[in-house]
């Protein structure tokens, strides 16, 4: 994995920011690793999660990104 650009990290915060907004999520460090995570791609069993929680118009909330957020993140650190 290469290291990433300071206007790569910009454009996946311009695309993380809207969907925190769209789904009312305050952006929190925890809150904004969760969708940050999510444009980038990388951790698939977060974006896959996330993916069909969003497919199947369940509720993507505080509590959703917080639980999103200790299973596929903190977890892994």
């Amino acid at each position: 994995m290469g290291q990433t650009t300071v206007d790569v990290s910009s454009e996946r915060q311009r695309m993380a920011l809207p969907l925190i907004s769209k789904h009312q999520i305050p952006v929190t460090p925890e809150n904004y690793w969760v969708w940050y995570e999510y444009i980038y791609g990388e951790n698939e069993p977060l974006k896959e999660s996330l993916d069909r929680s969003i497919e199947k118009k369940q509720p993507v909330n505080t509590e959703t990104t917080a639980a999103l957020f200790r299973r596929y993140i903190q977890s892994t650190d």
